[in-house]
């Protein structure tokens, strides 16, 4: 019953953090490195390197990417409350630098919540020209067009389609519909056991697997269509799955 109470509690203060009194980032001000290490089957995953997944399917990765975004933190006992402007970012797993992500101008306390996307958000999906992570002449391959946005997430290489020859396949994940929210917090079962202590002048860290095996769940490759997916119910399955990747592993505080 406690657990039913605690779920009920932070869904629906997190649900409503948008009235709720953001701490004013002046004067003095802390920052977060939010550290994310992507991972297949439990090991560092390494681009073109051979993998197999749950339901046999042998492959190697060319090129993974992904946005990040709307990052938020929360005080579930005080109501403090702090979302991060234009916080957008694009890990390549073939940029290591870009697994870092940089949060700045933090208000100093106690945050016992931790929250972001995957994806882009409706508004900033369908405007036009931007600029960082969002710059479509710049991440071109993560972006179709103004009407139908950005690909929220880009996996691409081969597998093994037959003895001895292998195919391509291709997952470009976008569509409002596939935009997920994500919360972890010290309650919960995802979370951790350490408040995040921001201090003014001083640098916090969260550390976080993603955990790649997810995506494949419910995906044979072989199958007929699975081995291109834009759209459809088999991007549906997939954006479902991504939720699952993230795993938070450390707090680290000044």
């Amino acid at each position: 019953m406690r657990k039913l109470f605690l779920f009920i509690v932070i869904t629906f203060a997190f649900s409503c953090h948008k009235n709720s009194p953001q701490p004013t980032a002046g004067g003095t001000v802390g920052a977060l490195n939010f550290k994310i290490t992507n991972k297949f089957n439990g090991k560092n995953l390494v681009l073109n390197q051979k993998y197999i997944t749950a339901q046999g399917d042998s492959f190697y990765i060319i090129n993974f990417k992904y946005y990040i975004s709307n990052i938020e933190f929360m005080n579930l006992d005080n109501g403090a409350f702090y979302a991060a402007p234009n916080s957008y970012y694009l890990v390549d797993a073939s940029n290591p630098a870009s697994a870092t992500l940089e949060v700045t101008n933090i208000p100093p306390g106690d945050y016992n919540q931790f929250a972001f996307s995957i994806g882009v958000d409706d508004v900033r999906n369908h405007t036009g020209a931007q600029t960082g992570a969002l710059d479509a002449t710049v991440n071109a391959d993560m972006f179709w067009s103004w009407s139908a946005g950005y690909k929220f997430l880009v996996l691409e290489g081969y597998f093994l389609s037959a003895p001895g020859s292998y195919s391509p396949f291709l997952f470009h994940i976008g569509s409002d519909d596939n935009f997920k929210n994500l919360n972890f917090s010290s309650y919960s079962s995802k979370g951790w056991n350490t408040d995040i202590n921001i201090q003014a002048g001083k640098t916090s860290e969260v550390d976080a697997n993603f955990n790649i095996d997810s995506i494949f769940v419910g995906i044979n490759l072989d199958s007929a269509y699975n081995d291109n997916i834009q759209g459809g119910g088999g991007a549906t399955i997939i954006a479902n799955n991504y939720t699952n990747m993230p795993q938070l592993t450390n707090i680290s505080n000044p």
